[in-house]
C-alpha cells in the first residue's frame, strides 16, 4: 500500500512538472532585450558553425550534434577595446541567479545567469557591473554589465530549460522564441526575427559543420541600422 501511494505520488509529481514545462515552453516572458541593438553589428544564428561546438539536446529532446546551439553577439567596431560601453541588460524582473567567472583556458569575463520557470538565460564573456551580486533583485531592462570586445570578439547569449532537464547541454532553445510582443517588435526594426535567427535542424543535419569560424559571415546575420 505504501509503495502504491509513493508511486502514485511520483507519477502525479511527474505529470505536474511536465505540465509546467509545457505551459512555459512557448511562453513569451522576455520583457527586455539583453542587448542594445544599436551597439551590435552581427549576431550568429542558432545552429551556426560560429565559435565552437555547442551541441546537446534541443527543447524537443532531439540530439543536436556538431553545431553551435547559441547566439554570439558581435559589437560594432567602434566599441573595440572598451569595457564600459556595450551594455548588458536583465531580460526580465527577478534575481540574479549566479555570477561565474570564466574557467576555461583562453576564456574571458564572467557569465551572468537569470532563471525563470525552469528557463536559464546565460550571458557569457561579459563584465558584471560594479556591485552586482548573486541573489540581487533587478528590474527588467536594468543594466547588469558590459561586454569587452576586442578585434571583433563576441559574447554569448545561451538559453536553455533545465527545469525539465539537468544541465546546460539539454533543453536548448533560442531566446528569440520567447520575446514579448513589444520586444519582438524592437528586434524586427533591426531586421531580426525568431525565424531568420535560427537555422533549421533539417538544414544543419544535411549540412554539418566542417569546422568552426571558417566562414563567419555565413554564420551571422547583420543587424540593420
Amino acid at each position: 500500500m505504501v509503495i502504491f501511494i509513493f508511486v502514485l505520488f511520483a507519477v502525479g509529481a511527474y505529470i505536474l512538472e511536465n505540465q509546467k514545462f509545457e505551459n512555459s515552453r512557448y511562453a513569451k516572458f522576455i520583457t527586455a532585450s539583453p542587448i542594445d541593438l544599436d551597439q551590435i553589428d552581427r549576431i550568429s544564428y542558432v545552429r551556426s558553425c560560429a565559435g565552437h561546438d555547442y551541441s546537446g539536446e534541443n527543447i524537443d529532446g532531439e540530439l543536436e550534434k556538431n553545431r553551435s546551439m547559441k547566439h554570439y553577439a558581435i559589437p560594432m567596431e567602434t566599441f573595440n577595446h572598451t569595457n564600459n560601453q556595450v551594455k548588458i541588460f536583465a531580460p526580465w524582473e527577478g534575481k540574479i541567479t549566479k555570477i561565474e567567472a570564466a574557467s576555461k583556458a583562453g576564456s574571458t569575463g564572467s557569465s551572468i545567469y537569470f532563471t525563470k520557470d525552469g528557463w536559464w538565460f546565460e550571458i557569457g564573456h561579459v563584465i558584471p557591473r560594479l556591485g552586482l551580486r548573486a541573489g540581487q533583485r533587478v528590474k527588467s531592462g536594468e543594466l547588469v554589465g558590459y561586454a569587452e570586445p576586442v578585434d571583433g570578439s563576441a559574447f554569448d547569449l545561451q538559453f536553455y530549460h533545465s527545469g525539465r532537464y539537468v544541465d546546460w547541454l539539454k533543453g536548448i532553445d533560442s531566446y528569440m522564441n520567447h520575446l514579448t510582443p513589444n520586444v519582438e517588435t524592437y528586434y524586427a526594426k533591426y531586421g531580426l526575427t525568431p525565424e531568420n535567427m535560427v537555422i533549421s535542424k533539417n538544414y544543419r543535419d544535411q549540412n554539418p559543420c566542417q569546422g568552426f569560424n571558417n566562414n563567419p559571415m555565413e554564420d551571422q546575420i547583420v543587424v540593420k541600422h
